[in-house]
């Protein structure tokens, strides 16, 4: 780890365990000044950017990526973001990211999908620390504010009903929790995507799965539509959920042939 990153994270822990004082004294009917509510609203905060910080620290060393013209220069191991007002860049930059499952030709292909191999395959991770960790990269570090106007809302997708009989069962078992995937205005990319972004965590075909909306009538998403496309369809039909930094989260769901 290095001086410097130590120096962050023994600072986020800090303000943590300032901000649980807190909290004890706030639980037992103590009334506190505003700037002392003020930071315990930011516990979430804190706590995303120091899980953050300690899996950046936590991961080995890689390849220097090569460098590509208009792309953010990134530690060793990490895929370059490319310069969002740049979509060669981002193209450029989406074939450099190697198994990160970027296959979108639009302008955010190059860093939306990375780790959501990771994300779809949690193993020891828990999930809400995976969604914390993506959600600060992606959406609220100092990084993410250049590409931040561009986000749409996240389908929220949920691993498939299975029982030992279902083919592909073992496959599936990889498969257990939600996961987020965000979209972006300049994405360009199909339905197809997220499926193979399913395919390529579990090794499932494609062609052994359909994408449906979570509803008493299930709805198929065409594996040839326009990803952010059908995305606004289900929200204009009131199928959102939640939201992700106010913007909506429609709920869908793996679903093997034949279930």
């Amino acid at each position: 780890m290095t001086s410097e990153a130590d120096k962050k994270i023994r600072s986020l822990e800090k303000k943590l365990r300032e901000i649980k004082k807190l909290q004890e004294r706030l639980d037992s009917g103590e009334q506190l000044e505003k700037l002392q509510l003020d930071k315990i609203a930011k516990q979430k905060d804190v706590e995303e950017q120091l899980i953050f910080l300690q899996k950046e620290e936590s991961e080995p060393p890689g390849p220097t990526p090569v460098k590509s013209s208009g792309a953010k220069e990134m530690p060793a191991g990490r895929a370059s973001i490319p310069n969002p007002t740049s979509k060669a860049s981002a193209r450029s930059a989406a074939s450099e990211a190697a198994g990160s499952g970027a296959g979108g030709s639009g302008a955010r292909g190059g860093y939306m999908d990375t780790h959501l191999e990771d994300a779809i395959c949690l193993g020891n991770q828990r999930k809400d620390e995976v969604e914390q960790t993506r959600r600060y990269k992606y959406l609220r570090s100092p990084m993410a504010q250049q590409w931040k106007e561009e986000f749409v809302g996240v389908f929220e997708v949920h691993p498939p009903d299975t029982t030992p009989e279902t083919k592909d069962h073992s496959k599936w078992m990889t498969f257990t929790e939600p996961f987020e995937f965000y979209l972006w205005e300049s994405q360009n990319i199909p339905v197809d995507h997220l499926k193979k972004t399913i395919h390529k965590a579990t090794s499932v075909k494609k062609s052994d799965f359909s994408l449906q909306t979570m509803t008493s009538e299930r709805q198929k998403l065409p594996w040839d539509a326009d990803a952010v496309v059908e995305f606004r369809k289900l929200v204009q039909k009131g199928l959102s959920s939640s939201e992700v930094e106010k913007k909506p989260v429609v709920r869908i769901q793996a679903v093997p042939n034949g279930s």
